[in-house]
Parts: C-alpha cells; structure tokens; sequence
C-alpha cells in the first residue's frame, strides 16, 4: 500500500476514531442496565438515544471526510500530477476538523457517563485522554491547519515547516 493511501487513515481509523467507537460501545452496554432517578432504563430516554445519533453522526461525519481525502490522495498521486497546495490545505484542514468533531464526540460521551467515567480503568475515560492527546498533536492543531487553509484561500504566502514553503504566486494556482 502507497504510504499516501495510508497515512491519515491508519493515524485516524485506528487511534482516534478507534478509541471513540470503543467508548461509544462501552457507551452503548452501560446504559443497557442503568437507570435514571425516575426509574427509567437510560438507554429508553430520548435524550440520551438523542445524544449517542449525534455522537455516532460526529464519527460517521469525520470517518467518511477522512476516507474521501485519502482517495483524493490516492488519484492525484496516482495519477502523477499530486495536489494543488490548496488541496493540500483542505486535507490538513480537515485532519484538524475530524480530530475535532472526534473530540467532541467522545467528550459528550463521558458527560453522559456521569461519575462512572471518572473511574481509573473505564473505556470511555480512556478515549477521553486518547483522544484528548491525539487533538494536542500538531498534525490536528485547528489553530495551525484552520490557518493554514484560509491562508491557502486567500491566495497569501504559506510558510511553515510541516506543510511547506509556498509563495502566493504558487498558491494562487491552486
């Protein structure tokens, strides 16, 4: 496998986005046996079946933007002509984007945890840290790729270490 076709994937499906799918899961067997202090099962109220739709549509979200910018990858490269330094910006841009809705996902999930994902040792408080680290690292730093790309949008000079040294005549070709 071209090291282009999986980079994002293998850092995303399996360490972000894996760690989240195994909090929800967790998630998803906890509320099968708790209750509420009205005496409903957790699982039967629609908040909460509410928030694990909106939690499940943040992954789902940042997987399939992932997974189309690795395939946009894969026929740019493939086909030898690569990615416009805009491209280029949009797939940083949206690493940092996924991370983010990854992010908030799983923090949602431990909300709804309550006291239960305090605990040393739960899958969910586990995920939280993960994930929480993974957002830290500046291949998913919003702030850097955000800037990155509305600098790409805006035609101006790009230069930083981690993506390259572009001028804006060169961006401005997209």
């Amino acid at each position: 496998t071209p090291l282009y076709s999986s980079a994002a994937s293998d850092v995303y499906k399996r360490q972000l986005l894996g760690s989240a799918y195994t909090a929800l899961d967790a998630t998803i067997a906890r509320l099968d046996t708790r209750r509420n202090l009205l005496g409903e099962k957790l699982g039967d109220t629609q908040s909460v079946q509410l928030r694990l739709a909106d939690v499940a549509a943040h992954l789902d979200a940042a997987e399939t933007l992932l997974l189309r910018d690795v395939a946009r990858t894969a026929v740019g490269y493939g086909s030898g002509r690569g990615l416009s330094v805009v491209d280029r910006a949009v797939c940083r841009r949206n690493q940092a984007y996924c991370a983010q809705l990854v992010f908030e996902a799983v923090g949602s999930l431990l909300y709804r945890g309550g006291a239960h994902g305090l605990r040393e040792g739960d899958a969910v408080q586990r995920a939280y840290r993960d994930v929480g680290a993974g957002v830290t690292h500046v291949g998913t730093d919003w702030d850097v790729w955000g800037r990155i790309h509305g600098k790409a949008l805006m035609g101006h000079d790009i230069a930083t270490p981690n993506f390259g040294f572009h001028p804006a005549e060169v961006v401005r070709t997209r």
